[in-house]
């Protein structure tokens, strides 16, 4: 995540609410990262100090403040049960909507 300020961090996706007078990504197990000058893609590296607050490390952003937001293997499908065995189970009228 890059924000209007130049600072850019990086950390899990953990959330994000949509209150007009307040939206927020919020990221957990944050890191702050350094800009250098290389030949790295995007010219970012990783800072090494966990960063945000609590044992979770977690960091809310307000939407407006952001520029750029990549999340990776974000899993949208929370409604999802798992069987004991690990399996995912869906209910019949899940499969319709998704059929």
């Amino acid at each position: 995540m890059v924000l209007k300020n130049n600072q850019a961090f990086a950390g899990v996706f953990s959330g994000a609410t949509t209150e007009p007078s307040d939206a927020r990504y919020v990221l957990k197990m944050v890191r702050r990262l350094d800009h250098v000058e290389s030949s790295q893609t995007n010219g970012l590296t990783e800072a090494g100090e966990l960063v945000g607050e609590g044992e979770d490390h977690a960091m809310s952003f307000h939407m407006h403040d952001v520029v750029s937001l990549s999340a990776l293997q974000v899993n949208l499908e929370s409604n999802i049960a798992r069987s004991a065995n690990g399996m995912s189970r869906r209910s019949s009228a899940e499969k319709n909507v998704q059929s």
